[in-house]
């Protein structure tokens, strides 16, 4: 195989990279990116307490130019603090939060590199190809790749870890143990949820020495039990050194007792292992502290919007519907179709390798389904690489067909998977056809899956060419519209007055939040406040994730004759 077979490989990275750069030059400051960037600043100076509900590898990594220019963040008390603070701080504060994204996008396409890699191996060319067109053509990797987020990090860390441990099953050596215990601290580095490896790791590493024990009359079938349970546990102690490196070489071995943790859960098992008080933690303080505050997150009430439905518990099937609504359906064709391909073969493969890849990501998504958290797909974003291979195996069905027909398959995929990419800038908020695209999708998701705040600069420009009509503006973020030079009333609460107005669409849909006024203040949005705009039509959209009306006196005497509408259609 010569360069020139991996130069359509090069070509779609390159032309990615160049949609990714735009994507993260365009998009205004997010809701949770706003802190990200600053405790990553902190954390190149040891502090990790304001904001310990994400592990820093992401963090430190996105900040680290920044750094590098001489900027600094103002130590706060939590995480939103802080990312006010830094705002407020730095007049150019977008030039900053830019040069994070251009330093993160390094985690996709570092992601995209190995699944063309893997997928080359195991099936070939073309598949390899194709699994890489899925995974760069995805609107969520464009979105959340763009960003100062953990989200692509831990993807990439998910996808890395998986790789060695099927490297390390195969062969079972000193090295593929000292690689799978690397990518596994860089995973723990990157976001909690990779703890999901750990049990993972130990059924694999289970069956593999119960197998060799079974066979250990045979020297010709790998290293012996004990080797591969004393190569398991250097796995654990390569990934607990990374993680202890990546918190600033912070000491581990705490006594349990001396945690005082805010969260139930945590809470209660500490009373369960009241005899084990001087047991020592192998993690960091900060590490351990972080997943309290996260499980006090998750144990605290989020309105969850699916399908038109309000609640504060989570939905069983809130992540297999984003599946379904977020992924273009030339993608969906194609893990359709690899699903066969994998069940068809399934006696060829070694037991353990679609474990190491598939075990992972759907104990996340099935943790992720029982949550009462569900903001995003980004929460099983490390679901879409697995998917990509998947794909990739999927083109196998080509070859029943004959060559005619087969190439007009593989065009009708080429641009089923491009034609996401037709919504470009606006991938955060891409909705597949069946869903009813970015402006439909509103009707079955909203948060990160559709209004994150990205479209503050849009929202900005317009007021700024209709500043002689008056209008009023309530927005979705976390960024002072002050800092935009945007400080103009808020529409009215509950009932509607003509005028001119912005509206971010979670308000629309009737999410409840905070708000920014004019004066620099906050104040609590009630569910529904904003959710008479339902009752009338936008007549021009900011991006998609924020709604213009121009509203009548006509318009309010027709609504009012309207029956009450719920956020479903």
């Amino acid at each position: 195989m010569t360069w020139r077979d991996h130069l359509f490989a090069g070509i779609a990275l390159g032309l990615w990279l160049i949609l990714a750069i735009h994507t993260s030059l365009s998009t205004s400051v997010t809701h949770d990116e706003i802190w990200h960037l600053p405790a990553g600043l902190r954390g190149w100076s040891g502090d990790f307490t304001p904001d310990r509900v994400n592990p820093p590898l992401s963090r430190l990594w996105s900040a680290l130019t920044v750094r590098l220019a001489g900027i600094t963040a103002t130590s706060a008390t939590n995480a939103s603090d802080l990312g006010h603070q830094f705002v407020a701080e730095h007049d150019n504060y977008l030039r900053w939060y830019v040069l994070g994204r251009l330093a993160n996008l390094i985690w996709p396409l570092l992601t995209a590199v190995l699944i063309y890699v893997w997928s080359l191996s195991a099936v070939g060319l073309f598949a390899a190809r194709v699994a890489l067109l899925c995974f760069l053509c995805c609107p969520n990797v464009l979105a959340h790749g763009a960003l100062v987020t953990p989200d692509s990090a831990a993807m990439f860390g998910f996808l890395l870890t998986s790789y060695c441990l099927t490297n390390w099953l195969n062969a079972a050596s000193w090295r593929g143990a000292i690689f799978l215990g690397l990518s596994l601290g860089l995973l723990q580095s990157a976001k909690f949820h990779g703890v999901v490896f750990y049990p993972v790791i130990l059924l694999c590493g289970i069956l593999c020495a119960g197998m060799t024990w079974r066979k250990k009359s045979d020297t010709h079938h790998g290293p012996s039990a004990g080797v591969v349970i004393g190569q398991m546990a250097l796995v654990g102690m390569i990934s607990l050194i990374v993680l202890a490196v990546l918190y600033g070489g912070q000491s581990i071995g705490h006594p349990l007792g001396d945690f005082h943790f805010v969260s139930r859960s945590l809470q209660a098992w500490q009373v369960k292992l009241s005899s084990l008080h001087a047991l020592p933690m192998p993690v960091p303080a900060d590490y351990l502290l972080g997943i309290d505050q996260q499980m006090q997150t998750m144990e605290s009430p989020h309105p969850v919007f699916l399908d038109g439905v309000w609640q504060v518990r989570g939905f069983p099937d809130y992540f297999a519907k984003a599946l379904l609504y977020k992924l273009s359906h030339g993608f969906q064709l194609l893990i359709a179709a690899g699903l066969f391909i994998a069940w068809r073969t399934r006696h060829q493969a070694k037991p353990w390798q679609g474990v190491a890849v598939w075990a992972p990501v759907l104990i996340l998504f099935v943790l992720a389904s029982l949550s009462d958290l569900q903001l995003g797909l980004r929460y099983i974003l490390p679901i879409i690489p697995a998917c990509a291979l998947l794909a990739g195996r999927g083109t196998e069905l080509l070859a029943a067909f004959a060559p005619s027909a087969r190439m007009f398959l593989q065009v009708v995929l080429l641009v089923a998977l491009l034609s996401p990419l037709r919504f470009h800038p606006h991938h955060l908020a891409y909705f597949n056809e069946f869903a009813g695209g970015p402006v439909g999708g509103r009707y079955h998701l909203l948060d990160s899956n559709l209004d994150w705040g990205q479209d503050l600069l849009l929202a900005r420009d317009f007021l700024k060419a209709h500043a002689d009509e008056n209008p009023r503006f309530v927005y979705f973020g976390m960024v002072d519209p002050r800092r935009e030079g945007i400080a103009v009333p808020l529409p009215p609460s509950r009932y509607p007055e003509p005028g001119l107005y912005l509206v971010s669409v979670n308000f629309v849909m009737g999410r409840p939040h905070v708000v920014w006024q004019p004066d620099g203040t906050h104040r609590a949005v009630d569910i529904q406040e904003f959710g008479y705009f339902r009752f009338f039509q936008p007549v021009a959209r900011c991006g998609y994730s924020i709604d213009v009306y121009r509203i009548t006196a006509d318009d309010i005497r027709r609504a009012a004759a309207q029956p009450a509408r719920s956020p479903s259609r």
